[in-house]
């Protein structure tokens, strides 16, 4: 009897040893990958021999969406792969395309970034001659070859209620020239050129003032100082191009809480700008959010604004 219950303590003692092991053990964290940087696919270290190649510059905008800008080799022919896009995360390494004809994925790592779709024939619908952007590109540290890149820094064309604009945005003498060519125009089809100091981000087309006429909005990023602005314009029944007013951002700053990492959405007709508050330097709990409706103006349309409330992050 003595042994069953000296044999029993024993069993016990190992069995809590066992438990208490398992108690420790400690489920690794999951790190998010920073995509931001540069990367090349592999001929890109063949150039000097007339191989062409793709580039790719990634820009955070938050925490959850990224600016891809896709470029290929220029200076020998016609570029063979181009997208300009805005991409939001899915999980910690994933991100995918917004707002493209064709959903693009970007899975990154610490030292590449693998782009995917359903399938290659998909991706080939940003290139030209067969090619596709499916593939594998490696991280490098240091900019991209600008002598042989395209220097469209942004492209895309975009068509809405009849009419098309193609938007460009390229790189002459160091100085960033934005273009703007409209289409389908009936009295005036003029091309906009502005001389620009920040990046666009992306470029949307759509009514927002319920004249069966599209308006072109164009936002616009210092991804140094991460502060933003919209360049609009309106067609005028469909006649011709011109400029939007759109309010500046100095109310906002003498207040001391804005410091950029605005985004841009359209909520029923209305443009909605949301960004977080600061305070001290750092961000706080609290984001603003500034509501816009397109209004007739003595020179030109303006986006007066609706309404302005703060907003606990997360919070609907």
């Amino acid at each position: 009897m003595r042994f069953k219950l000296i044999l029993l303590c024993v069993l016990s003692g190992l069995l809590g040893c066992k438990h208490s092991k398992e108690k420790q053990i400690i489920t690794p964290k999951m790190v998010s990958i920073n995509p931001e940087g540069t990367y090349t696919s592999d001929q890109y270290e063949n150039r000097d021999k007339g191989f062409d190649w793709v580039g790719i510059e990634v820009f955070s905008i938050d925490d959850t969406l990224i600016k891809v800008s896709l470029r290929s080799r220029a200076d020998l022919k016609r570029p063979t792969c181009t997208l300009h896009c805005i991409a939001r995360k899915l999980n910690d390494s994933v991100y995918e395309s917004v707002e493209t004809t064709i959903p693009v994925r970007f899975n990154f790592s610490k030292q590449e970034v693998s782009i995917y779709s359903s399938s290659r024939q998909e991706l080939a619908y940003f290139c030209s001659g067969g090619a596709s952007i499916q593939g594998d590109y490696r991280k490098i540290y240091e900019p991209i070859d600008t002598s042989q890149v395209d220097p469209r820094l942004y492209s895309k064309y975009i068509h809405s209620d009849g009419i098309s604009f193609e938007i460009t945005l390229q790189l002459l003498d160091s100085l960033k020239i934005l273009t703007v060519i409209p289409a389908g125009l009936s009295k005036d089809n003029s091309t906009y050129t502005q001389q620009i100091d920040k990046d666009i981000v992306s470029a949307k087309a759509l009514d927002l003032n319920n004249d069966d006429a599209p308006e072109l909005l164009i936002v616009l990023k210092d991804f140094k100082t991460q502060e933003s602005t919209i360049l609009a314009f309106t067609t005028n029944q469909k006649n011709s191009m011109s400029t939007i007013n759109f309010p500046a951002n100095e109310f906002h700053l003498k207040k001391g809480y804005y410091s950029g990492y605005d985004t841009y959405e359209i909520e029923s007709g209305k443009l909605v700008r949301k960004f977080p508050v600061f305070e001290n330097g750092e961000a706080s709990d609290y984001q603003q959010i500034i509501t816009y409706t397109l209004k007739p103006g003595e020179a030109m349309p303006q986006f007066k604004i609706d309404s302005e409330r703060f907003v606990k992050i997360n919070q609907k």
